[in-house]
C-alpha cells in the first residue's frame, strides 16, 4: 500500500494521516512539500501512478 501525502495539506494533514497508517504494515510512504491541491494538479501524474500500483 502507498500513502500519497502534502506536507501542506489542510485538508488530510500529513501528520494526521502518518498517524492514522502508522499500524499499516509495508506502507510506502511519498510526500510532497504542497498542499492538497498540488497533488491533483503539479503531481497529477505522480499521484495516479502511485495510487494505481
Amino acid at each position: 500500500m502507498h500513502a500519497v501525502l502534502a506536507a501542506d495539506d489542510a485538508i488530510t494533514p500529513a501528520a494526521a494521516a502518518r498517524r492514522a497508517l502508522s499500524t499499516v504494515a509495508h506502507l510506502g510512504v511519498v510526500e510532497f512539500p504542497q498542499t492538497h491541491f498540488e497533488l491533483f494538479d503539479s503531481h497529477l501524474q505522480e499521484t495516479i501512478d502511485l495510487t494505481t500500483r
